[in-house]
């Protein structure tokens, strides 16, 4: 797999005319969610909106295995919370919207999980 289908790119034309969408660098969380639900996946990074399509099989299989292993892990020991895509996570002086495949909250973190996202990164470092 090429680094260009590995990793998102910034998205070439947004999905209507340029008078209904910020230009690149300016995207806001508020724009993202004004986003049509047409199978893209979309991320807001530093006012950059990214689009991607669908992941492949083998990406889906090692996001299952992830996901398979921190549920498994945290049922036994209780330490969080485990969340699978597409979940929006905002994480403050970086990106206004990304969507991880896995997402792991610390207890001590739990507060940042909101109903519609997910506010700030999941562990304190």
């Amino acid at each position: 797999m090429s680094l260009a289908t590995a990793f998102p790119q910034p998205a070439s034309k947004t999905p209507h005319t340029e008078q209904e969408w910020p230009p690149q660098g300016k995207w806001t969380y508020e724009d993202y969610c004004r986003l049509p639900d047409d199978g893209w996946r979309y991320e807001v990074i530093e006012g950059e909106l990214y689009m991607t399509p669908a992941p492949l099989t083998i990406h889906q299989r090692c996001k299952g295995n992830a996901f398979a292993a921190l549920w498994n892990f945290n049922e036994q020991n209780d330490k969080g919370i485990v969340l699978d895509a597409p979940y929006d996570v905002i994480l403050p002086d970086l990106a206004s919207l990304v969507q991880p495949d896995v997402l792991f909250v610390v207890k001590e973190r739990i507060h940042i999980v909101k109903e519609e996202h997910v506010e700030g990164a999941g562990l304190n470092y």
